[in-house]
């Protein structure tokens, strides 16, 4: 699905003048949206998309809402993987399971790498503190559910990775402070 009809959704979801109908049909395909395999790639160019104020306050209002969209999906995606691989308890899992945790494990390792980005970009700052939210809980489930359960790895190890990573180095101050 395409960055553009996420958008009409939301603002069809948003907008005072969409009826009752328009309104559960745009949300409908939010959550499709939500569920499908593409969901945090087009979510993740959202977000690092540059923050524009376009001097229109009703474009920049619908800005902020798909980069909270954007947010709230990619945490959605990772929050919904921990419930449906149940975890805690691997044993039970068939061979096709196992593989596929494993493949999955090295992609949220990637996703933890580029919201750590966006996190930590020129646009960390200008974040709604409610996408900032989002973004540093996905960090957070993916360094706790997937590097603990390596045991390759350590806690401070995956932090100390993904600042020795990060795309913007900590040489400014605004940077600095953001890792930190």
């Amino acid at each position: 699905m395409e960055v553009a009809v996420v958008s009409e959704a939301l603002h069809q979801l948003y907008s005072p003048l969409s009826s009752p109908r328009v309104r559960r049909r745009a949300d409908s395909l939010l959550q499709r949206f939500q569920r499908s395999p593409e969901a945090t790639q087009t979510a993740l160019h959202v977000l690092q998309a540059p923050i524009a104020d376009t001097g229109d306050s009703a474009n920049n209002a619908l800005l902020r809402t798909k980069r909270a969209f954007a947010a709230s999906t990619i945490y959605f995606t990772v929050a919904s993987y921990i419930r449906k691989y149940k975890l805690e308890d691997p044993s039970s899992w068939t061979a096709e399971e196992r593989t596929q945790h494993e493949l999955l494990v090295k992609d949220f390792g990637l996703v933890a790498q580029e919201v750590w980005n966006v996190l930590t970009g020129p646009n960390g700052t200008l974040e709604e503190l409610n996408v900032q939210t989002h973004l540093a809980l996905t960090i957070a489930v993916i360094l706790l559910r997937f590097h603990e359960a390596q045991a390759e790895i350590s806690i401070v190890g995956a932090v100390e990775w993904l600042v020795r990573n990060q795309q913007h180095p900590v040489s400014d101050d605004v940077t600095a402070s953001l890792t930190n």
